[in-house]
């Protein structure tokens, strides 16, 4: 459980971090700058109060020397018999006279008396004497066992007459502290050795310790740290016997814990100035969960209008690419190449013109027909300012900060976001006109070559003639060949071959026309079957810049509701009480 002193310092901390990182909306800079220095000078009263204090909790039996222990810790007598308990379940605590007084550890329903004392060598600790455990019962057991859960350190303290006393293990194993925070101390060692040879002192001494260890691994101590010592000889600061470890207990003492800082300032000093300055986070908690409340609504209305906005792309989609449009990108795929002869002469012709297949489809004016044009590029970017219309009129009509709503902006960044869809919509058209979806169309060129080469051969069998042909199938020979040739050429220059080749030509250019125009056709049954996918993919672009649009505003509510709820709890003091 964190101790309430150190609650208000991670608050402090906490709200002064907010006030410098920036974020909050419902503060001017000047009203932030007055709590950057309220909340500094608060932290600074801490700092100015703190003090380290060791809370030692001395526990043991009726008799066993606690009040002199603590008399010899302190370096002189701070516990004497008038400090005896009018009531057996009453924890005495010993507090240096000029220290800060530091928050008493424990919950108040334990019965106790403050002693003041002048002892400077307890100046920076608290002593609590804790009731005889032999003389607890029932309820007072168990709220002396609740209040040293508090305490730093458990001094058990024993004697070489009790320390095999069944009560103590008992009431040992009832204390749920970490037996890490336990010092174990066989007090009035000096018994052992009176009337007694220093060797059979020793002897009885470690016959002791050996059996005190052995009891205390018996009840789940591993490694005790068990001192055996004279508390009476350290208070009458004569020279100490070699036996008594007082020294090394007194330094284990003080180092053990000597570390721990623990503030020393009551929680009520500063709770009501603390309260006052987290206070003026009120406006910025409403402004907060106004501002979720209208995206989580906005949001819900977004869901509903999915569909209605999918319908709508389709038939941007479907204006976007009409008729016209798909003829202008079958042209602009087109290759001429796949016509011959006299069909590619006249798409050459056509293209001159502007109505022709495009020689190179990957050019510029060939990705030029994918751009929407501004009607099309209206329609989509209505349906972002219509958002930031609506979120802007309800941020508005709440009177939310004005710094509010500049983030909101931000988040819905309008022109970046249309500017994206657009490079989105280029690029899976670009893409499009890039594919290699057109096949070869072999066939279709075989026909060519095979009208083209049937034309050619009835022009050169009716300027040849009859005669000169039968020859030269009855009876092929050079002779034969040379009169045909010689009777085409002949005819060539009369009037009937003029009037042949004339034909042939006229022939030919109509077939080139032919061809062209069917040609054409196999283009635009192609480019509409494709134009079908091409709308797919736009709309899918489409539908996924509206999920982007919704996650940023998902993530923009989480962050002012998760803000909200950090401010609230620490306006309340909440979230600095478990540890």
């Amino acid at each position: 459980m964190t101790h309430p002193i150190e609650q208000h310092q991670q608050r402090l901390e906490q709200t002064l971090n907010l006030l410098r990182k920036g974020g909050l909306f419902s503060l001017s800079p000047n009203k932030r700058h007055a709590m950057e220095t309220e909340a500094e000078k608060l932290i600074g009263k801490l700092s100015a109060m703190e003090a380290r204090y060791l809370t030692i909790g001395l526990v043991g039996g009726t008799g066993v020397g606690k009040s002199t222990l603590m008399n010899a810790l302190a370096g002189e007598s701070i516990a004497s018999t008038s400090h005896r308990r009018p009531h057996t379940d009453r924890v005495l605590i010993y507090r240096h006279a000029e220290a800060d007084a530091p928050p008493i550890p424990g919950a108040a329903d334990v019965p106790r008396r403050e002693i003041l004392h002048r002892g400077d060598g307890a100046r920076r600790i608290l002593l609590c004497d804790l009731p005889d455990f032999d003389s607890l019962a029932g309820e007072h057991r168990e709220r002396v066992i609740h209040f040293m859960e508090h305490l730093d350190l458990l001094l058990w303290v024993t004697s070489p007459e009790k320390y095999a006393d069944k009560k103590f293990y008992d009431f040992l194993l009832q204390v749920p502290k970490s037996k890490e925070n336990f010092t174990f101390v066989l007090n009035k060692v000096d018994l052992l050795f009176q009337g007694e040879t220093l060797e059979n002192g020793y002897g009885q001494l470690n016959l002791a310790t050996t059996r005190f260890n052995e009891l205390l691994k018996e009840k789940g101590i591993g490694e005790p740290i068990l001192f055996a010592l004279s508390s009476q000889e350290a208070l009458e600061k004569g020279t100490l016997s070699p036996w008594n470890q007082f020294p090394a207990f007194r330094q284990h003492v003080f180092r053990e814990r000597n570390a721990k800082q623990i503030s020393a300032i009551k929680a009520q000093n500063l709770d009501v100035e603390i309260q006052s300055l987290t206070s003026l986070f009120e406006k910025e908690i409403q402004n907060l969960e106004s501002a979720g409340r209208i995206l989580n609504e906005t949001m819900e209305e977004l869901e509903k209008k999915r569909p209605e906005w999918v319908q709508t792309g389709k038939e941007i989609m479907d204006r976007w690419f009409g008729h016209e449009i798909q003829e202008r990108i079958s042209l602009s795929q087109g290759d001429p190449s796949r016509l011959v002869g006299p069909g590619y002469g006249v798409a050459a012709l056509l293209f001159s013109f502007g109505k022709g297949p495009s020689r190179d489809p990957g050019s510029e004016m060939a990705l030029a027909v994918f751009e929407p044009p501004d009607q099309i590029s209206k329609a989509f970017h209505h349906r972002y300012t219509w958002l930031e219309d609506h979120l802007t009129h309800r941020f508005l009509n709440e009177n939310l900060s004005p710094l509010l709503q500049e983030r909101l902006k931000e988040t819905l960044d309008i022109p970046r976001r249309f500017e994206s869809l657009g490079e989105a919509f280029f690029q899976s058209t670009a893409a499009y006109a890039e594919e290699k979806r057109r096949s070869p169309l072999w066939g279709f060129r075989l026909g060519q070559w095979v009208i083209y080469g049937l034309i050619l051969a009835a022009f050169l069998f009716s300027t040849g003639g009859e005669d000169a042909w039968r020859r030269l199938f009855l009876a092929p020979s050079r002779g034969a060949f040379a009169d045909l040739l010689l009777s085409t050429i002949g005819t060539l220059f009369s009037t009937a071959g003029l009037a042949a080749l004339g034909s042939y030509l006229i022939i030919n250019l109509g077939a080139g026309f032919i061809f062209y125009r069917r040609y054409r056709n196999i283009l635009l049954r192609n480019t509409h079957k494709n134009i079908g996918r091409l709308k797919e993919i736009l709309i899918r672009v489409w539908l996924d810049s509206m999920e982007t649009l919704m996650r940023d505003l998902e993530r923009f509510k989480e962050q002012l509701l998760s803000r909200s709820t950090e401010l609230s709890r620490l306006q309340k003091g909440e979230g600095h009480r478990r540890k």
